[in-house]
């Protein structure tokens, strides 16, 4: 598969790696450019990521000249997938469940703490009308 640039395909790019087809990408500036980039070197084939369009184009034309090579890489891609920490989803969920906790406890202490009253000034301020 052919990713898009600048903004890569994630879900193209998921469903072609489970289905067995390599996605030759070209890595962009920014995180919402790279998400093909990261899944093609996180099931091990960097190979498939391109540095400028004439590499994108370099490589295209590598892998449609060596068909025997592609359909041998073809035949282990879904493993290599099934295997990666792509599919794993109990992990995947610790980690975001481990970002947020930490995000929520970040915010927790930029906030101010409250300012406590006693009990005989809340009483008195009941009293007399006033507040504090």
């Amino acid at each position: 598969v052919l990713d898009a640039f600048p903004y890569t395909g994630a879900t193209v790019t998921a469903h072609s790696l489970w289905m067995g087809v390599p996605v030759i990408t070209l890595a962009g500036p920014s995180p919402i450019h790279r998400s093909a980039t990261s899944m093609m070197n996180t099931v091990g084939h960097p190979e498939f990521v391109a540095q400028t369009q004439d590499n994108y184009v370099a490589i295209a034309q590598r892998w449609a000249a060596d068909i025997p090579g592609l359909a041998a890489l073809r035949s282990g891609l879904r493993a290599r997938m099934l295997a990666s920490p792509l599919m794993d989803g109990a992990a995947v969920t610790q980690d975001l469940e481990d970002k947020l906790r930490e995000v929520w406890q970040a915010w927790c202490k930029s906030q101010k703490k409250p300012r406590r009253t006693s009990k005989k000034s809340q009483d008195n301020s009941n009293q007399t009308g006033e507040s504090k």
